[in-house]
């Protein structure tokens, strides 16, 4: 059953914000090493022991599922986003899992984004994301704007849950600007709520 959740997962990232600008990852897609996560140029890593890594073929079939198993015109915003899969993981009973993406931000997001906040920022598209994912099929769906502290800093954070196919799902978003991209670190667990130890696994790298 939580294979079959995958096909909504990556979408929860990339409609956080709108269209960006073409996005390179050649030099972005950081090291593995181990259980060990680490990539210097996004400012972040973890360790994750008994989890598994994905390659970058079988997150690329992530995201092909992910394309396939929402409506049409969601999957055309998704498409448009510009959003790139960096790190995929999870543990071994599949009930857990994290990833982390990027965006090269446009010029009018980042406008917003230094006018408001961040906070502010995910506030203001707060109740439109929400109505987005019920119109995914997910039910019962609880979107907040929150902070959570890596490594003693605090970030800017969504908490979203929802029932998707009768399963309780739960996701944690750390969202922050590096340099010109915005980094979105998804932590999602299946019926329990277990995101914030998923997040306690990060740390900062200055």
């Amino acid at each position: 059953m939580f294979k079959k959740l995958l096909g909504i997962l990556l979408v929860i990232c990339c409609l956080t914000v709108y269209a960006g600008a073409e996005t390179q990852t050649d030099n972005l897609i950081g090291t593995i090493n181990g259980d060990t996560y680490e990539n210097r140029i996004l400012g972040i890593g973890c360790s994750l022991p008994d989890w598994k890594y994905a390659s970058k073929e079988e997150i690329q079939a992530i995201w092909q599922q992910t394309l396939s198993a929402i409506p049409d015109n969601v999957s055309d915003l998704v498409e448009s986003s510009g959003n790139v899969t960096l790190m995929f993981a999870n543990d071994a009973s599949g009930a857990q899992n994290v990833n982390i993406q990027i965006q090269k931000q446009n010029a009018a997001v980042l406008t917003m984004i230094d006018s408001y906040g961040m906070n502010g920022y995910m506030a203001a598209i707060q109740n439109e994301l929400a109505s987005t994912y019920e119109s995914m099929g997910m039910e019962n769906v609880q979107l907040t704007t929150d902070e959570i502290q890596i490594s003693g800093k605090p970030f800017s954070c969504f908490r979203l849950s929802y029932t998707y196919q009768g399963f309780p799902v739960y996701t944690l978003q750390v969202i922050y600007l590096q340099e010109e991209y915005s980094v979105y670190l998804t932590a999602v667990s299946y019926v329990n709520d277990t995101t914030e130890d998923i997040i306690s696994n990060f740390y900062v790298i200055e």
